[in-house]
């Protein structure tokens, strides 16, 4: 259990023993010198019979307090300061936030835990249990269950935050809107979506990493820049006001992308309602917004301990870092069909082992996602989701290890592993290095589109050479002409539905010579995005076109003179994943690690082929120009299949 605090160890190893039962003796114990300022608050709740209630809440604090702690550093003050000038940057861009943040810097080695049940003084808990039960009587909460009362409505803290008296700050920020819904007896769910309107960030940079430390509640009232996790915290605050059950809920990894993602949900006739402050979706809609993304494991941020973590296992090794964490519970069921999978442990350990883990891809590497207990070589994950591909690992050291071969489980539940058959090789085609997902859209858009020539500049004189009839994958294509007649103007003229929706666009002549022009065409773009005519012509992949008009927009060239045209070389609008001439890739295979099968340089083809390949192989294919998204796919039916 490396990383948790010793005397937390010894609570833990204590708390989890079946025959030990008296955890609030335990927490008390452990409190050494500030034990009397836990005992105050249980003797102010005692002494009269109407405080009942909140003497079981201050029980059930002090009893869960153990881990929860503070993390503080010496630069701390500095930290904060720097926060608020970042905070002060108006009309920030991301690429900016992400700069501001990076300069910003903590030394890990000066860091030190203050764990609440050393440090907490009795009169901010005791104001703190006070202003939580003031939310009981509100026409929303009368049906909250006692057990969800105290486990997301009557915490005090959140994260690692410093400890700050917080209720009072946000109780009046809200006070006018809280007193008009309880005038009108709101529904819970009214209440949750008014006030996540409330806190909406109007100009919010949303940035993927967040701060270095949790900031102190106040902050966050004021933040315009953070990440998925920073706006989480943030509604945990605003709802807890309001007396609403709202939980903490995250993947750590997607299964499918980079990242991992953190929402809230409200907990209303036991469903889970999902949101987030700042979705620019229906209340409710939020993960279904995310259909593209694959759940993996989905897991609940607690405050009381959680019997079934892993630390409460009390195992005899090091735990990864996500899963050292005795207050997190499995939620999985909530948000997937899950199936049980069991994996057959074909690879030794480096050591004895426990545990095992189950990893998923993370563009880079293999992240964990979840664990279980070794039983006769073989160890079972229970709660995951199907149409993913997993690995199992070990844990030794701070390094992973493989357990198994890679295998998906696909969408009817069944388990296919990929082992590579070394001495049955297969050619395959490779396409992309990531799956694009908004092909139907740009088929769509791009279909119908013409190609013309004209000799006037109001193209009254027109000749259409190649109109879009469909489109096979978003990367370039090219078409060859024959007797075409020579022209002063060239254009591409988007279909009805198009938006223009053009990346790049070059013409040739027969002696394959680039030819240059005035850019001509539909000025402006779509809400002044800054997406005008002029991307066309700018040599990035990613810029493109966006008309301030849907159909009937238009981009070209004016030539100096007639030019006859040979050929066309089009980019639709794309995420340049696509094979790219001249960019440098290279294969991999997983046995055990990631093994190269050679290195490839893109051509005007946009195809990498590949002769030497192990059937049944988990493949991986790199770009070592540029980018960073990148997926595991393996080879079916001359396709590549993305996980």
């Amino acid at each position: 259990m490396k990383g948790l605090g010793i005397f937390l160890i010894s609570y833990l190893l204590i708390s989890s023993c079946l025959q030990r039962q008296n955890y609030l003796e335990d927490a008390l114990r452990l409190a050494g010198d500030n034990r009397a300022e836990l005992e105050k608050v249980l003797e102010h709740y005692s002494k009269n019979p109407a405080d009942s209630l909140k003497y079981k809440a201050a029980v059930f604090l002090i009893e869960n307090m153990p881990g929860h702690f503070s993390v503080n550093y010496p630069d701390t003050a500095e930290y904060y300061r720097q926060i608020n000038s970042l905070f002060d940057v108006k009309n920030k861009t991301r690429p900016q936030t992400d700069l501001l943040l990076r300069l910003i810097k903590i030394d890990n080695q000066k860091k030190e835990l203050a764990y609440d049940v050393k440090t907490i003084q009795s009169a901010y808990l005791i104001k703190q249990i006070d202003m939580a039960f003031e939310t009981r009587n509100y026409p929303w909460t009368k049906s909250i269950s006692w057990e969800d009362f105290c486990e997301y409505v009557l915490p005090y803290r959140n994260a690692q935050e410093p400890i700050e008296d917080w209720r009072p700050l946000y109780r009046q920020r809200m006070a006018a809107l809280l007193d008009s819904l309880i005038t009108v007896k709101a529904s819970d769910s009214l209440v949750c979506a008014t006030f996540m309107s409330l806190f909406k960030p109007s100009k919010f940079v949303l940035v993927e990493n967040g701060f270095p430390l949790p900031l102190k509640p106040s902050l966050y009232m004021e933040m315009n820049t953070g990440s998925c996790k920073d706006l989480t915290l943030l509604s945990q605050y605003v709802m807890r006001i309001a007396g609403l059950p709202v939980t903490y809920d995250f993947t750590p990894q997607w299964a499918n992308r980079l990242l991992g993602h953190d929402w809230n949900s409200i907990l209303s006739n036991r469903n889970a309602i999902t949101f987030q402050i700042g979705d620019d979706v229906p209340f409710g809609e939020h993960l279904r917004s995310k259909s593209d993304d694959r759940l993996a494991k989905v897991y609940r941020r607690m405050f009381s301990l959680q019997k079934g973590s892993l630390p409460m296992q009390a195992p005899k090794e090091d735990i990864p870092p996500l899963f050292n964490n005795p207050y997190m519970r499995d939620v999985s069921e909530y948000y997937l069909k899950p199936v049980d999978i069991q994996v057959d442990l074909i690879y030794a350990p480096p050591a004895k082992k426990q545990f095992a883990y189950l990893m998923v891809f993370n563009n880079r590497d293999w992240s964990p996602v979840a664990w279980g207990r070794i039983r006769n070589r073989h160890v079972t994950f229970s709660k995951m989701n199907i149409g993913c591909a997993y690995l199992a690992m070990y844990y030794d050291d701070g390094r992973f290890y493989a357990a198994s071969d890679p295998f998906y489980v696909d969408n009817e539940g069944k388990k296919k592993i990929l082992s590579p058959h070394i001495k049955n090789k297969e050619s395959v085609k490779i396409l992309r290095k990531y799956p694009f997902r908004d092909v139907a859209v740009l088929k769509e858009r791009m279909t119908g589109g013409k190609f013309q020539i004209a000799n006037r500049a109001d193209f009254k004189d027109a000749i259409t050479i190649h109109t879009i009839d469909t489109l096979q994958n978003m990367t370039f294509h090219y078409v060859i002409l024959n007797d075409i007649p020579a022209c002063k103007y060239f254009r591409y003229l988007s279909s009805d539905k198009g938006h223009v929706f053009l990346a790049e666009l070059s013409v040739y002549n027969a002696e394959d010579r680039k030819l240059a022009g005035k850019i001509i065409g539909t000025d402006g773009s779509w809400e002044n995005n800054g997406f005008d005519k002029t991307k066309v012509f700018d040599g990035d992949n990613l810029s493109y076109f966006d008309a301030p008009i849907t159909a009937g927009g238009w981009v070209g060239l004016e030539f100096d003179k007639k030019e006859q045209i040979k050929k066309i070389e089009y980019l639709p609008k794309n995420d340049d994943n696509h094979i790219n001439v001249n960019e440098l890739y290279e294969l991999f295979y997983y046995d055990r690690q990631w093994i190269s099968l050679g290195r490839r340089t893109g051509d005007q083809t946009h195809i990498l082929n590949y002769d030497n390949v192990p059937e049944n192989s988990l493949l991986w294919l790199r770009n070592l120009t540029k980018g960073r998204e990148e997926r595991i796919f393996n080879y079916e039916n001359g396709k590549q299949v993305w996980w």
